[in-house]
């Protein structure tokens, strides 16, 4: 009777020391382990399917959606401005409303970047739309592939070489960083042209220094060598405007 005890208390610990095992070893690398005739196999899972591992209540981030591109605007004093933004087939979340009649939000802007909407008479620090992309092939030729434990400080460094403020940085990583930790790596590359060139963007009177940046991601699960991408410096001067936003691809 004793032996049976022993051997059900061996057991027990086995399994349990298994377990912990497992799930520190998922954790750390990210993935759920399961046995197959070739052994053990790591499967990489998205932040969609850690929801669903822990029974959580989360949104689901569907790929390939420009998101929150946040228009900010620095006069040099009190001014009136329109901001036209064009962009196909259709935005499907602006903040404060956009205006189709006037293709875009007409807004008194302060130095301190808080603007007024004339439409709505809401007061915000900057304007916000998301939209689906008519076309999602971006030029995925140069920049970085960065481990998932890598990201927050990649993005620190890069969106510094930028030459964003601390506020717009830690805004764009803030919101950025989370939707990214979750994959073996990520290749992020910054979209210009590719970029303005969909969403085109024009502002009454115009700024002097004008900065977009938008960010392309692409999860993947073994680091590859890709040529890296040069940054230049934003110089900021007069009237000031920065967007940022940012896609994840498959």
């Amino acid at each position: 009777m004793k032996l049976f005890l022993i051997i059900g208390w061996i057991s027990a610990l086995v399994a349990w020391g298994i377990f912990l095992w497992v799930n520190i070893y998922e954790n750390r690398n990210h993935c759920i382990m399961s046995l197959s005739f070739e052994g053990i196999e790591c499967t990489p899972f998205h932040y969609e399917d850690e929801c669903l591992m822990n029974d959580k209540t989360c949104r689901n981030y569907p790929t390939n959606i420009v998101r929150k591109p946040l228009i900010l605007l620095y006069p040099p004093s009190d001014t009136p401005l329109d901001v036209n933004l064009e962009y196909t087939p259709w935005f499907s979340a602006t903040f404060p409303q956009y205006s189709s009649s006037i293709h875009g939000w007409s807004v008194v802007a302060h130095p301190d970047g808080t603007l007024i909407d004339k439409n709505t008479h809401q007061e915000t620090y900057g304007l916000f739309w998301e939209g689906n992309p008519s076309s999602t092939n971006w030029d995925m030729s140069h920049g970085s592939v960065v481990r998932w434990s890598d990201v927050r400080d990649f993005l620190y460094g890069k969106l510094t070489e930028m030459g964003l403020n601390t506020k717009e940085k830690s805004d764009f990583i803030m919101y950025w960083y989370p939707k990214l930790q979750n994959y073996p790596y990520v290749q992020i590359t910054f979209a210009w042209k590719d970029y303005t060139d969909r969403a085109k963007l024009d502002i009454t009177p115009k700024p002097d220094s004008l900065l977009r940046v938008f960010m392309v991601a692409k999860p993947l699960q073994r680091f590859k060598e890709i040529p890296e991408q040069k940054m230049e410096k934003f110089e900021r001067k007069g009237f000031g405007v920065v967007e940022w936003g940012g896609t994840i691809i498959q």
